[in-house]
């Protein structure tokens, strides 16, 4: 179990070798161009659903790049679980609606997803009831980057932070905890009763969110939960009529910024190939285009027309080198444009080498 099939950093689908995972001594080493290449890992072909895939060996990436040390135990991360699913609205009185986790969970991964990162995932219920319930045994990283990102949490490091400063002493009854509010407790309370003696007329969402109050708030849920429960402005009504997203205009939007983008991009001088995420990172959008791609009709046409396969970024390097090397008056054999266009010969089939033979004079 890995769940890391795309280059965090070349944004590349990983092949399979003939490398075993688990090798005969665990201190052989095979350097990458002696390995034989045995084919690409099976991803689902949506490139939303790669987009998820890529975020996940992000997550991973910066996991393993951490220089952090978190002391957490199981109590702590039963906590946060539980907090996790009542901030979503997943608690039915004090029992976890494990049904509606695991249809959320399934609905941004898919059960198809999960069985190609991993069989053992799905079905779903072997292993994401245990992760919600009182936890008695520890857990894959897969596990928790999975739900996480599903829950649309923020990042892997700034997770485990949270978690590692919640309260580590589990209360049961025959080992009850006298809680005494600390100067801190004190302090965050009057700060809570101030705002809500401030604005008798206003809910919980609107003093979090507008009020400024929400770090306050937050404070209070992790810390002090029961205290704030029973000082806090009964739920409000809205009686508003929230206004409808115009996606039709942010569509034109997004569009004019990918048109502008594209055009004023010097393709020949660029490095990197143009996928999906390419056109995602380079234009200056306020919301996320990924999670609205059903919305962003033109949008999602144009990204998909212009949007480079392998072979079409390969090709593209290909013709800059050999632009290049002429100017430079320099060597067009074969095995230097590819040298240099950055591809490695096991890679080019005999329609590359000859796309590369038709071009060495024609440029």
């Amino acid at each position: 179990m890995s769940g890391v099939v795309i280059c965090p950093i070349h944004e590349q689908v990983l092949f399979t070798t003939d490398v075993p995972q688990h090798p005969s001594s665990k201190f052989s080493f095979v350097p990458a161009e002696k390995l034989e290449i045995t084919g690409l890992i099976n991803v689902p072909e949506a490139q939303a659903f790669r987009l998820k895939l890529l975020q996940l060996s992000r997550n991973f990436f910066e996991l393993l790049n951490s220089s952090r040390t978190y002391n957490i135990n199981f109590h702590q991360f039963s906590t946060f679980y539980y907090q996790l699913a009542e901030l979503n609205s997943l608690v039915k009185g004090h029992r976890v609606n494990h049904a509606a986790i695991a249809e959320k969970l399934t609905n941004y991964w898919t059960i198809d997803g999960l069985k190609k990162l991993d069989p053992s995932l799905a079905p779903v219920d072997k292993w994401l009831r245990l992760l919600f319930l009182k936890q008695r045994k520890a857990f894959h990283p897969l596990h928790h980057l999975l739900v996480w990102q599903s829950f649309d949490e923020s990042r892997p490091t700034t997770i485990l932070e949270k978690i590692s400063k919640l309260s580590d002493i589990e209360v049961t009854k025959s080992n009850p905890v006298v809680e005494i509010p600390s100067k801190q407790h004190q302090q965050e309370r009057q700060k809570w009763l101030n705002n809500c003696h401030q604005n008798p007329q206003k809910g919980i969402k609107w003093l979090r969110l507008i009020g400024d109050a929400g770090g306050n708030y937050m404070w209070l849920y992790r810390h002090d939960r029961n205290w704030l429960q029973t000082h806090s402005p009964a739920r409000l009504k809205s009686n508003q009529n929230h206004n409808r997203i115009d996606w039709s205009a942010r569509d034109f939007q997004v569009l004019n910024m990918l048109i502008k983008l594209r055009t004023e991009t010097n393709i020949e001088l660029l490095d990197t190939r143009m996928t999906t995420a390419w056109f995602i990172k380079n234009i200056d959008a306020n919301f996320n285009i990924d999670k609205h791609f059903k919305n962003l009709y033109q949008s999602k046409i144009f990204i998909d027309e212009h949007s480079e396969t392998v072979e079409q970024f390969q090709r593209r390097r290909i013709l800059a080198t050999i632009t290049d090397l002429r100017l430079k008056n320099i060597s067009l054999s074969l095995w230097n444009i590819l040298r240099r266009a950055g591809i490695r010969k096991n890679f080019v089939d005999e329609n590359m080498i000859n796309f590369i033979k038709n071009n060495q004079g024609n440029i």
